[in-house]
């Protein structure tokens, strides 16, 4: 791996302070987990956007029936959908923006401005960049909260797996931009450059990720910018909920995976804040190139640091040349306190992930 540091710009390394962060977190996950399971969702056809023109979600003439509040919607008309403040509360069982089982060579845009949008899936629930497609999703305000559910073999509910996919047809771009005001709530996996390419913008506001977080995810190609806001990519159990268990990979147990199978990652981080349990160079096809740039903002690395997966021979890099690197008690999931108790994020609570 090749390492380039500029010691003229970096920043000495500090203590955090982390009680705080870590109680505004729980509290968020515990009210979006807990108005998702009483909202419901009912099932219901396939909906398509079929206006050309800009609309809010709540239009009904710009969809094919009406507007959709459950089920499944495709977005791929080029009209620009806007999910607002009037907009409340919609929980949905997937959302495909540019593509997603529609023709090829669409183009979906959903910007949302406020309003709550839920996806509950049982395989994919978010998708944007279908084959020869282009699909944007931008945040500006309001949240959206995308969970898959998994079941252990003890029936402990627990996420990790697909929710959420960037760039998943061949030649096509998905493209997930968060902006000041606006929250990401993922209780399942971010995938970016399935087959296409995938591209994750962080200018501001809140995500949250509890699953997988690839950068770089099959054939494609996949690029993560970070320039302000706060990221947190939380551990998870991937199957496994065994304490201690947590094994050392990114891709499989959390943390931020750089490149995964033959696809190339990139992660330019210039500002905000990151908080992962792991950053991991984790592809496993020789020939492709991963690269971490960093140049500011504050990163908050947990148990994994940073490592390689030694079984990859391609170009690895870090380049720095400014940010501040702290270290934060991210616990491994699974793990228990002196009484026996979750303290993990394994049963999806988030329960004191970050601790003082």
């Amino acid at each position: 791996m090749k390492i380039s540091i500029n010691n003229n710009q970096r920043t000495p390394r500090q203590n955090p302070a982390r009680g705080t962060s870590a109680r505004l977190v729980t509290a968020l996950i515990t009210a979006l987990f807990v108005t998702v399971l009483l909202s419901g969702t009912s099932v219901q056809a396939v909906e398509y956007w079929i206006s050309s023109a800009p609309h809010d979600w709540n239009t009904a003439a710009a969809w094919n029936a009406g507007v959709p509040t459950s089920g499944s919607v495709n977005i791929t008309n080029s009209g620009l959908c806007t999910y607002s403040s009037l907009d409340t509360n919609y929980g949905l069982s997937s959302v495909n923006v540019g593509g997603g089982g529609v023709a090829a060579g669409c183009t979906g845009i959903v910007n949302q401005t406020g309003g709550m949008l839920s996806v509950t899936c049982s395989t994919y629930g978010v998708e944007m960049g279908g084959g020869n497609s282009v699909g944007s999703f931008t945040n500006s305000g309001g949240t959206l909260t995308v969970i898959r559910t998994n079941i252990s073999p003890g029936g402990i509910p627990y996420y990790y797996q697909d929710g959420v996919e960037l760039g998943e047809g061949a030649n096509g771009t998905g493209t997930l931009t968060l902006n000041t005001g606006g929250t990401v709530n993922l209780l399942s996996a971010l995938e970016m450059g399935v087959n296409g390419a995938g591209i994750l913008n962080v200018n501001g506001g809140l995500l949250i990720d509890n699953g997988w977080f690839h950068v770089g995810n099959t054939v494609g190609s996949a690029t993560f910018n970070q320039t302000g806001g706060a990221v947190y990519i939380l551990p998870n159990a991937t199957g496994n909920l065994t304490p201690g268990a947590m094994g050392t990979a990114a891709a499989a147990n959390g943390g931020l995976a750089i490149g995964l199978s033959s696809t190339n990652g990139t992660v330019n981080i210039s500002g905000g804040t990151l908080y992962s349990c792991r950053i991991g160079f984790d592809a496993t096809t020789n020939g492709t190139t991963d690269t971490l740039n960093i140049s500011g903002g504050t990163l908050y690395i947990g148990f994994g640091g940073v490592g390689s997966n030694s079984t990859f021979t391609g170009a690895q890099s870090v380049n720095i040349s400014g940010g501040t690197f702290q270290t934060a008690d991210i616990l491994e999931v699974g793990v228990t306190n002196s009484s026996g108790q979750q303290v993990g994020g394994a049963n999806g609570a988030i329960t004191n992930v970050l601790t003082d």
